[in-house]
């Protein structure tokens, strides 16, 4: 490979953290949204922001930070999978489009 040329490869695979990131950023919401939940319901803090249906109960968000918690590794590892059975694309870097543009300028 060309020294001028980079791989767009590495920067793919940091969709798979950032998937990671995100359901983990999301579990850990949902764990707050349940503790939160459960506190209102013993009285404990005032109201919670659901004050009716199905989120308004704090075993709704502590499952939903559970599953969240376990999908987290598999999704990471499918998307790395993927991407590693990606074609490997190779763009040019700007030095080089410049010198050939300085090249077919000149």
């Amino acid at each position: 490979m060309n020294k001028n040329n980079f791989n767009i490869r590495p920067a793919t695979e940091d969709l798979a953290a950032l998937v990671s990131l995100f359901t983990k950023s999301a579990s850990f919401l949902a764990g707050v949204m349940a503790l939160w939940s459960l506190t209102a319901s013993l009285r404990i803090t005032q109201s919670f922001a659901v004050s009716e249906g199905v989120l308004s109960s704090w075993i709704v968000w502590a499952a939903l930070a559970a599953g969240l918690n376990v999908v987290a590794p598999y999704l990471t590892r499918e998307i790395q999978e993927r991407l590693r059975s990606m074609p490997v694309r190779v763009l040019p870097n700007r030095r080089t489009i410049a010198a050939n543009d300085r090249t077919a300028a000149a």
